[in-house]
């Protein structure tokens, strides 16, 4: 997975035509500012690809700290005028859940019991 805010035109026409290319939201959660993102305008841009069937809501939480705490950068993130305010609540849904599920999708208890 590559990190969405350093992708160029060309990576995004990629993106769409290749299934095994996916793009994380890692970096624009380290520039939330209060609830305002530096790079809302990139966010806008990216979010109006057309490639959000692509983009996966990703952080280094817990491992490193974010700039203002993870329920900040959550609060932004998700906020009416934040980056995922021009997304519909279908693609929203993609973004922050259902694109990991189905790249990792859940493992039953059977299919657990089964690898043991």
């Amino acid at each position: 997975m590559r990190d969405a805010s350093r992708i160029d035109i060309s990576e995004r026409e990629t993106a769409k035509h290749r299934k095994n290319i996916l793009w994380e939201t890692k970096q624009l959660e380290t520039t939330c500012n209060g609830s305002r993102f530096k790079l809302a305008g990139l966010a806008f841009k990216l979010f109006a690809r057309n490639i959000n069937h692509k983009i996966i809501f990703g952080t280094d939480w817990p491992v490193s700290k974010t700039l203002n705490g993870h329920k900040k950068t959550m609060d932004a993130f998700l906020h009416p005028e934040g980056p995922l305010a021009r997304v519909s609540d279908v693609q929203r849904r993609w973004i922050m859940l259902e694109n990991i599920q189905r790249v990792l999708p859940a493992r039953t208890d059977a299919a657990l019991v089964q690898h043991s």
